[in-house]
């Protein structure tokens, strides 16, 4: 363990909220003189009341004093290495006995007890007992518990939400996943990770329809991910024609295999741009006239139809999820939609195609299909 560090970060944490001395006695019940012989390391609180010196300046104790925990990355592999061994050659109980001595050693080492809940979470049904197997679970949920209550890390907070998750499964509650992983399911959330543990939570608890919307929903999530991280992939390589062409074609597979087109034409739309702009780039005026047909077709058909996100019948679930969550937010200043779809085929790249008779036709075509659009939302 490291030197503690109390006094000085009570004078931190008292200076951050700009508050006096005398305001941190009068709260604590103390006088002026003990705050101040703290904050000069001459003494030290009572240990009793370190959780309300905390619980005033919004930090853990353990941070109050200045804990850390002296296990590095390299460490924490270590030993979760030397446990594995131990439970592989059977012996179990006496595993789990060494484990949580280190875990009593290092409880405010977040990293630390994740990994251990890891270890945990593999290995709990090893155990004889149900019991036994129950109270290991119970204790990754305490040990993902403080991690979530204390780390400031998303990704550490994000393992142990899983990891509580899977342990709350184990134990027969699939109503406390459900709790804590539904409301993260908004439109804005659709790819944190926890998707196979909300379906599975709904499927153990008995609601089969939400399992089904619920798997719909990430499967669109991912098809739409897949089409708009291409265009980065492409834009990455604009000088590796390989690739370029590769995931070009591999993507236009997809929207044509899933008809994204019409589920999210305005995303179809900014994809076949970004393949015009690779094509012009290299001066390819048939693939560059190519891309921007399926341009004008995936404009044509967001403004001729609802400007959100949509379904289809393989995917039936998902635009009633979507307004279920109030989250889709549509751009309503229209004339400037149409306005800017038609003004991005004047982009100097595309000069060498600018006279066609087909880039004629796909300005018309957006034309028409704005007009259609202005008056709908009228």
């Amino acid at each position: 363990m490291n030197t503690l560090h109390i006094g000085e970060n009570i004078l931190k944490y008292r200076h951050g909220k700009r508050i006096t001395q005398e305001e941190v006695a009068r709260y604590l019940g103390v006088t002026k003189a003990s705050v101040s012989k703290w904050e000069n390391a001459q003494s030290f609180p009572d240990v009793t009341l370190l959780p309300q010196i905390a619980a005033f300046f919004g930090v853990s104790v353990d941070e109050l004093m200045g804990y850390e925990s002296a296990l590095t990355s390299d460490q924490i592999q270590k030993i979760y290495h030397d446990l594995c061994k131990g439970f592989a050659a059977g012996e179990v109980k006496e595993t789990f006995v060494i484990a949580n001595a280190y875990i009593r050693n290092h409880y405010s080492c977040h990293p630390f007890l994740n990994k251990m809940s890891t270890l945990f979470l593999n290995h709990y049904m090893l155990l004889e007992t149900k019991e036994e197997q129950n109270a290991i679970l119970e204790q990754i949920k305490k040990m993902c518990s403080k991690v979530l209550s204390e780390s400031n890390v998303s990704l550490e907070r994000q393992l142990a939400l899983s990891m509580k998750c899977y342990a709350d499964l184990a134990l027969g509650h699939p109503e406390y996943v459900i709790n804590a992983l539904e409301p993260l399911a908004g439109p804005e959330d659709l790819l944190m990770g926890n998707q196979t543990l909300l379906i599975q939570a709904y499927r153990d608890a008995g609601k089969t329809d939400k399992a089904t919307t619920y798997t719909q929903v990430y499967m669109y999530a991912n098809i739409m991910s897949q089409v708009y991280h291409s265009m980065t992939y492409i834009g990455h390589n604009m000088d590796n024609a390989t690739i370029a062409k590769s995931t070009i074609a591999t993507t236009i597979n997809l929207i044509d295999l899933y008809k994204v087109s019409s589920l999210n034409p305005n995303l179809t739309a900014q994809f076949f741009y970004v393949a015009a702009n690779y094509y012009a780039s290299v001066s390819n005026a048939t693939e560059t006239l190519n891309m921007l047909d399926k341009y004008a077709d995936s404009v044509s058909e967001l403004f001729t139809g609802e400007l959100g996100l949509r379904g289809n019948d393989y995917f039936d679930k998902v635009v009633e999820w979507l307004d279920s969550k109030n989250d889709s937010e549509v751009p309503r200043d229209v004339h400037l939609i149409a306005k800017n779809a038609i003004e991005v085929l004047d982009n100097p790249v595309f000069s060498f195609v600018q006279s066609t008779d087909e880039m004629k036709r796909f300005k018309t075509r957006i034309t028409r299909a704005s007009e259609i659009l202005e008056k709908n939302n009228k």
